[in-house]
């Protein structure tokens, strides 16, 4: 990956000396070293003013392409203007962008946060997550990749540190464990307990499968004699018959697993469950002549199979299921609709603060669904309080249509 590293090297140091727009054009030299002027003459160098809009743009034209967009025929919005081209919106974004990591780094300066090894991080999973992966990446970094753009590896590496980490950093620097505005305790588990589920399920699909819909086909001679309408008609009959013998087979290997679940416990019968599985796919295999490798059986564990989630990335069909239940309960329930598609399931409620350690896994989830907004409303007014002057002679040479052709030229090589 070519992504952030600070490597102290002579084609770094040389690199450092590069701030231009292009380095596919002699003007290189003549652009100027500083982009923008900020609070007490602060500096935003050129080199990480083409960072900044080198990633304004890899970022959008990625997120377009990931939707099936072209993303220089796209209108935009940001804040409250509308309706902006590609060229429009992409110094727009690096202006916020710029700004933010202003605000930000004013944040983490402020407040004394520090998180500066690997071991700091750890204090918080999805952080430390992160800069373990920039400090993966950092491995693999190829120094001077960049040049061809007219970043140095410093300013790149600098700016994309700012882009990957500040955010967090400031986040869980100010309302973690610690924190100089940190969240209490009981304000999470109060939060937790009222968004958060938890449950174990063991479910079938009722879909007819597209064999199980071409046996429940009429023959030639069933539909022989038989007018349009008629034959509509037995073919719904035959659909409906098959829906309900997959229904009532569902039902009788869910009651077994159930039987095992008040016997022993829901990991033996999902264990069975798998092992049932398992076999049908083996019979599959034998029946088509489809080789297989076989797989070691491990059982499955409590961790496995409970599944903790906020209310609003579940169905209302299962968290109105779960709402009927008692902690511990367990059910069948012979047809659950989950994501526009029936199921039977062996459904059990599990408490949500049991064991202790299921909070802590949800630590930072919590304190990003209680705080993030506040924080996000904070962050928007201290970006719009930010003065910063940009030098129009680099907004004039250091443009998107440049940067575009740069990258193109830059992927031919």
């Amino acid at each position: 990956m070519k992504n952030t590293i600070r490597i102290l090297s002579a084609v770094l140091v040389l690199s450092m000396l590069l701030t231009g727009c292009s380095l596919w054009k002699p003007v290189v030299s003549s652009t100027p070293d500083v982009a923008a002027t900020y609070g007490d003459g602060q500096t935003i160098a050129t080199g990480e003013y083409l960072a900044y809009l080198y990633n304004a743009i890899n970022d959008t034209m990625s997120t377009m392409y990931q939707a099936g967009k072209d993303a220089t025929t796209e209108k935009y919005t940001l804040g409250d203007k509308k309706d902006l081209t590609f060229d429009e919106y992409i110094p727009l974004l690096v202006e916020q962008n710029i700004k933010k990591q202003i605000v930000l780094d004013k944040l983490i300066k402020d407040n004394g946060i520090k998180f500066e090894t690997e071991e700091d991080f750890k204090s918080f999973t999805g952080l430390h997550d992160t800069y373990h992966s920039l400090e993966e990446a950092r491995k693999d970094y190829e120094p001077g990749w960049i040049l061809s753009l007219g970043i140095s590896d410093a300013s790149y590496t600098a700016v994309e540190d700012k882009l990957v980490l500040n955010e967090d950093t400031a986040f869980f620097g100010l309302y973690g464990k610690g924190g100089a505005e940190e969240i209490e305790d009981k304000v999470l588990r109060e939060y937790y307990g009222k968004n958060y589920i938890s449950y174990k399920v063991i479910a079938i699909s009722l879909d007819l499968t597209d064999e199980e819909k071409a046996a429940a086909a009429l023959t030639s001679e069933e539909s022989k004699g038989l007018t349009d309408k008629e034959k509509k008609e037995a073919e719904e009959k035959k659909l409906k018959e098959a829906e309900a013998k997959k229904l009532k087979e569902s039902k009788e290997k869910l009651e077994g697993y159930l039987k095992i679940v008040k016997k022993e416990n829901f990991e033996k019968a999902m264990d069975q469950y798998r092992k049932d599985l398992l076999k049908e796919q083996e019979e599959e295999a034998e029946a088509n002549k489809t080789p297989t490798e076989e797989e070691e059986f491990e059982p499955s564990t409590d961790k496995d199979n409970r599944v903790n989630a906020h209310r609003d990335d579940e169905e209302d069909s299962l968290e109105k299921e779960l709402d009927k239940m008692k902690n511990g309960e367990v059910k069948l329930i012979e047809k659950l609709v989950y994501a526009e598609a029936p199921y039977a399931v062996v459904l059990q409620k599990l408490d949500i603060n049991e064991p202790k350690t299921v909070f802590d896994d949800f630590y930072e989830a919590i304190l990003k669904n209680v705080q993030n907004e506040a924080f996000q409303k904070m962050l928007d007014k201290m970006i719009q309080d930010v003065k910063i002057e940009f030098n129009q002679e680099v907004l004039d040479t250091c443009t998107v249509a440049q940067m575009m052709e740069d990258m193109e030229k830059a992927s031919a090589q």
